[in-house]
């Protein structure tokens, strides 16, 4: 109740003073009003979030892997994946003026975003295929049976865990993943960017849907206040970018320490099932 209260709250800060300050910020010809009401909205949402990822906490199940000798396998449902590769720095200069310091950094994170989208693709990396690939290819190295449930995840469904699980005939219990985050990040403006893949990951019985497993899988975990019990992968000590210039003049490099992040993830998740 208290946190839907100060989100209204904050609603009303956004449109009480978009009207003061749209005035000095369009004689600059940065926004127009109703982008700034839409940045502004942006920020207050993810200011909204990381207040309820820092006071949740994910139910974890370590498999009981000798109750569950008979799991031979495993369907994976369509991985829920960010719509674009994400490129964040965690202490924004901007963060530290309020709502219009918050709307120009995520300015500048759609554009790094938006370059990323572009960056990947040159350096040929597809990266919504490609994970569910390499998690296909660890289980299937560490003895599952694999079986990749045709279908993609949209909307809502891309960043949950989904509601209504899909048919799997033959497998003795089907694979449920997300990634809440996949891309680079930086600790601060003057900090290096690294790779980083968060993954949230549950296997339920076909027939049951008992939950056997469920964890996080964090490769380079800068939000440990709010997952403190995640698998924390560290980054490869050379996957290191000293600014976005750096990252702009070697999307190939870029690229392939995202690959390395990714084998790494699926690799450690298919330890967890083994």
């Amino acid at each position: 109740m208290y946190v839907r209260r100060w989100a209204r709250t904050l609603q009303g800060v956004v449109e009480t003073n978009v009207g003061m300050v749209c005035t000095r910020i369009g004689r600059q010809g940065e926004y127009n009003v109703s982008d700034l009401q839409r940045r502004l909205r942006s920020a207050a949402i993810l200011s909204l979030a990381t207040i309820l990822s820092s006071c949740s906490t994910f139910p974890t199940q370590e498999l009981n892997k000798e109750a569950n000798q008979s799991l031979h396998v495993i369907a994976v449902a369509p991985v829920g994946m960010p719509d674009k590769p994400m490129v964040t720095i965690v202490n924004a200069a901007g963060n530290s003026f309020g709502l219009i310091g918050a709307a120009v950094e995520a300015t500048r994170a759609s554009n790094a975003s938006n370059e990323a989208v572009t960056e990947f693709a040159n350096a040929g990396l597809t990266y919504k295929t490609h994970f569910p690939s390499v998690i296909e290819q660890q289980l299937k190295a560490a003895g599952f049976e694999v079986q990749m449930l045709p279908g993609t995840r949209t909307g809502s469904d891309a960043g949950a865990f989904l509601k209504t699980l899909p048919g799997a005939p033959g497998a003795d219990a089907i694979l449920d993943i997300y990634v809440t985050y996949f891309g680079y990040v930086a600790a601060s403006p003057k900090s290096p960017y690294r790779p980083a893949i968060h993954v949230e990951a549950r296997l339920l019985d076909i027939k049951t849907q008992k939950v056997l497993f469920a964890d996080q899988i964090y490769y380079n975990n800068f939000t440990p206040a709010a997952a403190k019990k995640a698998i924390t992968l560290e980054p490869d000590p050379q996957a290191v970018f000293d600014d976005r210039a750096a990252m702009r003049a070697a999307p190939t490099d870029v690229v392939k320490w995202m690959r390395v992040a990714q084998t790494a993830v699926a690799t450690e998740l298919a330890k967890q099932l083994k």
